[in-house]
């Protein structure tokens, strides 16, 4: 598996951009084309430094034919624990789509292998379910193991 880039050509650009409007639209025809005729735009980060797959999760999230769009960019390669930037203190994708209310996609993420723990057992999506009062993405996450209590007590020391 390729890492992420964070250098890119000017019609790699082009192409994220396209496959983020892809994504935005709900047009998973024309995603999994760009994704087809350019397998790497899953692993460059362009538009505030994210990687296509943080752009599905990003607020206000929930986009037409999201967990379609999702299941395209996992077949491709994408990192399903990539930041939202390259700071090792950004959002996952999982705490992105968990702090959008979006039970169903923080679903397909962790049957994917997301970590409903967080990255190192850090607890962050389960934080941030509390924090954003996520109740439907909260119980994904438990029903799939996380820590709810650790969560509570390290949320309740921090916060």
């Amino acid at each position: 598996m390729t890492g992420i880039r964070t250098d890119f050509t000017p019609e790699e650009a082009l192409n994220y951009a396209a496959a983020n409007d892809a994504i935005r639209s709900g047009d998973v025809r024309k995603l999994a084309q760009l994704l087809a005729g350019n397998p790497e735009l899953v692993h460059i980060r362009v538009i505030r430094n994210r990687t296509l797959f943080t752009q599905l999760a990003d607020w206000p999230g929930r986009w037409p034919r999201r967990l379609e769009s999702a299941a395209l960019l996992i077949a491709a390669g994408a990192d399903i624990n990539a930041r939202s930037d390259i700071d090792e203190e950004a959002e996952t994708t999982l705490q992105e789509a968990v702090s959008c209310y979006d039970a169903a996609l923080t679903e397909l993420l962790v049957e994917a292998g997301a970590s409903p723990d967080g990255l190192d057992d850090d607890r962050r999506p389960m934080a941030e379910a509390l924090f954003y009062q996520s109740r439907a993405a909260a119980k994904v996450l438990v029903d799939h193991g996380a820590t709810a209590a650790a969560a509570s007590a390290s949320t309740a020391a921090t916060g």
